[in-house]
């Protein structure tokens, strides 16, 4: 008796000591907590995240069929692989009539995609109901290959915005987790305005480069892009050579580039952060922020204001 009485205590103490080691998980850093690491705030929905590329994320199209998908921001429609869907009974019927062949366009891409239309039983696939809005549904079924370099295992991409169920959604790669949000609170966040531009969230921000006690810069639409494995992507036309000066950013020289710069975004300074080519195929942007950049916020996205609000993580 003595023995059980001594175990039960050591029991209730152990999980004392977690629940107080716990307090504080959404403030303090995983690395602090380890036994944290899958505390989330309420409702927010679990990704998968890496620190190196894109953001996973495991939908589940039934009771049996699951598929890994990447989420982006940088793509309007829910496009699953054609071969997927040919291969496996899902219950997803590809279209292929002349009427519903339609085209999606990738930004890194000079030629868009051929994509079909598909009819989705909505009873055998309720998720699709669940998680996309009437203005969200349209379920396209193409090449994945033409849109991710990771097609062997990803069978889908799904924009970022269908998990807006209220129009915001806070993203926190951190935490690994998105979460819809009715209103925002703005403390301890920046405010910077956005408009949308081929359906990407795209906001007016500064480059700065630093070179031989000289400084210049150069401002412009840079989409919001969580589907860029990379920090900064410069449109290649306006891609500086090495080493960068004033007047070779002036004159836009077509060159590799590889090097650190200064961003500006909404009154926030992120030094030291690496800037590359990127082959965009789209006039209206000057770059791309990418996700190596955007891990380094939390960040909510206000769809209906056209709003971001960003703090840097600690």
């Amino acid at each position: 008796m003595k023995c059980f009485i001594i175990l039960f205590f050591t029991i209730i103490l152990f999980f004392t000591i977690n629940l107080l080691s716990c307090n504080g998980c959404q403030s303090q850093s995983i690395e602090q907590h380890p036994q944290c690491e899958m505390v989330l705030p309420r409702d927010a929905v679990p990704i998968q995240y890496d620190g190196n590329s894109a953001i996973f994320y495991d939908f589940w199209l039934n009771d049996s069929a699951k598929i890994k998908i990447i989420v982006d921001s940088g793509i309007e429609s829910f496009l699953i692989d054609s071969a997927y869907i040919s291969d496996n009974d899902v219950g997803i019927e590809i279209r292929t009539s002349p009427m519903v062949v339609s085209t999606m366009h990738n930004i890194f891409n000079t030629k868009a995609s051929r994509v079909y239309w598909t009819t989705v039983d909505r009873d055998r696939y309720p998720l699709f109901a669940n998680l996309l809005s009437n203005k969200m549904a349209r379920v396209l079924a193409g090449n994945i290959c033409n849109f991710s370099s990771r097609c062997d295992t990803v069978k889908g991409i799904l924009p970022i915005k269908a998990f807006a169920k209220n129009g915001i959604l806070n993203i926190n790669l951190k935490e690994k987790y998105l979460l819809s949000l009715d209103s925002v609170a703005e403390e301890g966040y920046a405010k910077i305005p956005f408009t949308t531009i081929k359906d990407v969230p795209t906001i007016k921000t500064e480059i700065l480069f630093s070179k031989n006690n000289e400084t210049c810069s150069i401002e412009g639409n840079f989409m919001v892009d969580y589907g860029f494995e990379g920090s900064i992507g410069l449109k290649a036309a306006t891609a500086m050579s090495r080493p960068l000066t004033c007047e070779q950013i002036n004159s836009s020289i077509l060159e590799n580039l590889r090097d650190t710069v200064d961003v500006q975004l909404g009154g926030i300074t992120m030094q030291n952060t690496l800037i590359q080519k990127s082959v965009i195929s789209v006039d209206d942007f000057l770059g791309v922020l990418g996700i190596h950049f955007l891990a380094r916020f939390d960040i909510i996205l206000d769809y209906k204001n056209e709003i971001l609000y960003l703090k840097k993580l600690r």
